[in-house]
């Protein structure tokens, strides 16, 4: 894994410098990642993630019907432009999504 992600970065640099590997017939390619299908993505472990982990399982275990509207700061989100609106709904939903996912897998660890 951390080969690969350092050859990515390299490929990363190279394609920012227009580098690259020249074919047979002259033409510049680039290196391909190992598999098609690597996704990376950095989580960070900050205190607001914190918070919001702590806020999604408290309106998980209350069973609310609206859930992310819960676990939005409405007054933040309506400083927004549209763009930034539809992030940020997109990132409450997927960081919501993420902990849901891990509570249950918590879960079921614990049913014998």
């Amino acid at each position: 894994m951390n080969q690969e992600l350092k050859r990515l970065a390299q490929n990363a640099r190279n394609r920012l410098m227009s580098k690259g590997e020249k074919s047979a017939n002259g033409v510049k390619k680039m290196n391909a990642p190992l598999s098609p299908n690597v996704k990376f993505k950095i989580i960070s472990t900050s205190e607001s993630d914190e918070i919001f982990k702590n806020r999604a399982k408290e309106v998980l275990e209350k069973d609310v019907l609206n859930p992310i509207s819960e676990l939005m700061d409405l007054s933040y989100y309506k400083t927004l432009d549209e763009s930034k609106k539809q992030k940020y709904l997109l990132d409450v939903i997927e960081k919501f999504n993420r902990y849901k996912k891990e509570f249950e897998r918590r879960e079921q660890k614990l049913v014998y």
